[in-house]
């Protein structure tokens, strides 16, 4: 960690938005690390939490959009966090993620960029850790408009699904219409998996394609999302459009786990954002 930083306890709403629930944010210590920006560039608040849950903690991470005419395009590195510029967080929308840990560090020195402009703010991020729950699920939540100005408020979980360290089944729960790419489960859990995707994929209506990002991507702003989430460019990533329920696997995994990119795209596969789901470690 690279030093403290002392934050005072700042009085934000914590409501319900359409795209993200933010009633019960800081519930548990530790205490959440969280501000305010608001100038002639942006105006929104930043936080970040370990909140427990049934003995289970839980990394989240939000931004919210204050301003009341202004849509919010925003870098958040080391929450894993990029709100596209195709598909900006509209005025009193949020972003935000959850995903499961065990062990967690705060780093001061998280900033977060938008337009030309730089927020110093602080982050929790998992280290070293082991599952504490034989289900492990990941949500991100969050709003935006399309062409004709719909505002569209989505939500997409991943679950993974484990008995006596077997991995089961996954689940991804999401809207019809967009997609969600799931980086690195070919690198972190087994080469063929994508044909476990496809398959389930065939009998359920949806749809799964196995490529880069810079091949799949309609992002007008590639680089710098890259050099936001490097693993995307590494990674080969699997993308479903609509949900996919029992993607069975029978794969067998550790006690441990450790986070990979999601990214969202819109039908024209705009970004919409990025955040970290959570993984379980293949044991074979």
């Amino acid at each position: 960690m690279r030093g403290i930083l002392f934050l005072a306890a700042l009085l934000i709403t914590t409501t319900a938005r359409a795209g993200c629930d933010l009633n019960g944010f800081d519930g548990t210590a530790p205490s959440a690390v969280r501000g305010p920006v608001d100038n002639e560039y942006g105006k929104f608040e930043w936080g970040s939490d370990v909140d427990v849950n049934d003995a289970q903690a839980w990394i989240w991470n939000f931004i919210v959009n204050n301003g009341s005419d202004k849509s919010l395009s925003a870098t958040w590195k080391k929450a894993g966090i990029r709100i596209g510029i195709a598909n900006p967080l509209p005025p009193n929308e949020a972003y935000c993620n959850q995903y499961p840990v065990s062990a967690y560090g705060k780093d001061t020195d998280a900033p977060i960029v938008y337009g030309t402009q730089t927020q110093q703010a602080a982050v929790y991020m998992r280290i070293n850790e082991k599952r504490a729950s034989n289900t492990i699920s990941s949500t991100v939540q969050t709003a935006y408009e399309d062409e004709q100005k719909k505002l569209n408020v989505i939500s997409v979980t991943i679950n993974f699904y484990i008995s006596d360290n077997i991995l089961k089944n996954v689940e991804v729960i999401s809207p019809q219409d967009i997609y969600v790419g799931l980086s690195g489960l070919s690198e972190i859990l087994r080469p063929q998996i994508a044909s476990d995707f496809l398959n389930a994929a065939e009998g359920q209506g949806g749809a799964v394609a196995l490529t880069s990002y810079r091949d799949f991507a309609n992002d007008s702003e590639i680089e710098q999302t890259f050099e936001t989430i490097p693993l995307l460019d590494k990674y080969s990533i699997i993308f479903v459009k609509g949900p996919l329920k029992d993607i069975s696997l029978e794969l067998p995994v550790s006690a441990e786990m450790t986070s990979s990119p999601i990214v969202i795209l819109d039908k024209e596969k705009r970004l919409i954002g990025t955040a970290f789901f959570s993984v379980p470690l293949y044991a074979g």
